[in-house]
Order: structure tokens, then C-alpha cells, then sequence
């Protein structure tokens, strides 16, 4: 027997929204842990589509779960995992009435300065992105279990922000060895030549830039490197992650800016000069720009 739930309106749900389903304290606006799939905000809603604005780990515990996610049709079993990214589009839920899971939500902001700092694969992060549906084997769903435990532990104690920092990395280093394993297993589907080919393309983009946005922080200069047209690069950037060049050179750039900020004691000055800005003018109306405060307040903060 199953309790359908058909979709038909948008319902934007986000990460605030969670919040008041979480079965712990969330840090920093940081991290929701939902114990069970039948408190799900949208599982109470009897029409609409669905549209996150955060990162979603959906663990099936018992019984199955089927939903629609951006055009494809899932289903979920017992052990199976479901990785939601940001700006999906869910509808079309059914579930079981043994169904049994629990879900793993971060916030978007968070969850890219996880990714910005970890040593994390860019082809795993794709990989997640067109496979979502995870089996997991024996061993890995305990390794999960154990995961969920401890997120759920400390986050319902007192710890720092860095704590955390520390797990969900190492949490997503095993997330994705699980996923490269997952991939070979699918290596017979078929993939676009040419969809591979600008995978490819973004992944050295997103390693030159590790290496390179501290000095270099203009579009032409990356297009050069990699051989292409900036107007090229700008294309598929914009197509594979669904940012632009420009917004990924600010993302790592005000995560530099923020780090220099935050734990040394150079000077505005000093910092804006090491990270190639023209003035220090110009660097203090960027970070107004794209944090909202003066790189003074910033650092007060």
C-alpha cells in the first residue's frame, strides 16, 4: 500500500524553512538533521513542485521512497542514498507505508565553503550531480549510520564551528570514494562525447583557479591557460556548474579575503596588495560589494 503525493504547484522550500524539522541544535544556520522522512515539510503539502535552495542527503532506512528530481524518475530502497543539489526540482513523491529514512540537509553557502576548502574531487561532485541515486554496500551503510550518529551527537552538544568543519569533510572524502566506486560500476551507460569533454574543461578550470585566484582574476587569463576563448570558457562554465567564470573567481576570492581576515594580522593594505587588487579603495568597495561589510567590520566580525 502506498500514500501518493502528487505536486503540481512551486513551492520553494528553504533551508530556514528546514530549520523547524531539525531533531538537533543547528550551528550557524549551518546544518538540519530530519530523523524521519514523514516530518518532511513537503510531505505534508497536497500539491506542488518542490525547489531546494540547499544540499540534501536522503537516507532510506525502510521501504522505498519514489519521487521525480529534475525529470528523472528514483526510487529509493532500503540502504540506498539520494543526493539532492541545490536548485533541484522534486515532484511526483510516493512513499510506502513501511517507508523509513532520515536526511541530511546543508545549508547552499555552507556546504560551497566545505567544498572551497576541502581537497574534494571535482569529478566526484559532477559524478553526485548526474548519478544522485547511491546503493551503498554493507559496510558503507554503516559507515553512514555511524556518520549520522555523530553529526547528530555533536551537534546536539556544544562544540566549535571547526569541529564540524573537520567531520563533514572527512564525512564527504568517503561520500565520494563511494561515488568514483559507484561510477565504474555505471561506466557502461553511455555519455555525451561532448558533454564529457566540458566536464573536463570546468575540472581544470576549477584546478587552475585553486592555484591561481589569489593573483589572477579575469576570465581571459584562464581562457588562455586552458587554450579556448574566454567567451568558450564562459559557456561551459555556465553550463556544467551553473555559475559563471566571474562568480567562481568571486567565490574563491572572497573566501581568500575572508581567511586573510580572519587569521592573520596583515593589514587592509597588506592583504589587498597580496591579493593583486589595483588599491585598496577599490579592494574595500569589492568586499562591501560581495559580503555586505567594509573589510574592517568584516574582520571585527
Amino acid at each position: 500500500m502506498i500514500n501518493e503525493v502528487h505536486l503540481d504547484k512551486m513551492n520553494e522550500v528553504s533551508f530556514r524553512q528546514l530549520s523547524a524539522y531539525s531533531m538537533t541544535n543547528c550551528v550557524e544556520d549551518k546544518v538540519v538533521l530530519i530523523d524521519s522522512l514523514s516530518r518532511l515539510p513537503f510531505g505534508k503539502m497536497k500539491e506542488g513542485i518542490i525547489a531546494a535552495d540547499f544540499i540534501a542527503l536522503l537516507f532510506c532506512t525502510e521501504g522505498y521512497l519514489e519521487m521525480n528530481m529534475d525529470g528523472r524518475r528514483y526510487k529509493l530502497c532500503k540502504g540506498d542514498i539520494l543526493f539532492c543539489s541545490r536548485g533541484v526540482v522534486l515532484y511526483d513523491i510516493m512513499m510506502s507505508t513501511s517507508c523509513r529514512g532520515k536526511i541530511l540537509c546543508l545549508s547552499w553557502e555552507y556546504g560551497q565553503r566545505l567544498f572551497l576548502r576541502s581537497t574534494c574531487r571535482w569529478d566526484s561532485i559532477l559524478q553526485l550531480r548526474h548519478n544522485p541515486l547511491l546503493r551503498p554496500n554493507a559496510c558503507e551503510q554503516e559507515l553512514y549510520r555511524a556518520y549520522y550518529q555523530l553529526f547528530a551527537a555533536k551537534l546536539n552538544c556544544y562544540c566549535y564551528a571547526s569541529d564540524i568543519d573537520c567531520i563533514f569533510q572527512s564525512f564527504f572524502y568517503d561520500l565520494y570514494r563511494m561515488t568514483d566506486r559507484y561510477a565504474l560500476q555505471k561506466s557502461r551507460q553511455k555519455t555525451s562525447l561532448t558533454s564529457f569533454r566540458q566536464e573536463d574543461l570546468f575540472k581544470r578550470f576549477i584546478t587552475l583557479l585553486k592555484e591561481n585566484h589569489s593573483h589572477e582574476h579575469f576570465c581571459s587569463f584562464y581562457a588562455e591557460q586552458l587554450c579556448v576563448t574566454p567567451k568558450y570558457l564562459s559557456t561551459v562554465v555556465k553550463k556544467v556548474s551553473g555559475k559563471s567564470v566571474s562568480q567562481w573567481i568571486d567565490i574563491y576570492l572572497i573566501e581568500q579575503i575572508k581567511i586573510h581576515l580572519k587569521t592573520t594580522s596583515l593589514s587592509i593594505a597588506e592583504i589587498s596588495d597580496k591579493l593583486n587588487f589595483s588599491n585598496t579603495s577599490f579592494f574595500g568597495k569589492y568586499v562591501k560589494m560581495h559580503t555586505g561589510e567594509s573589510p574592517t567590520k568584516l574582520r571585527r566580525k
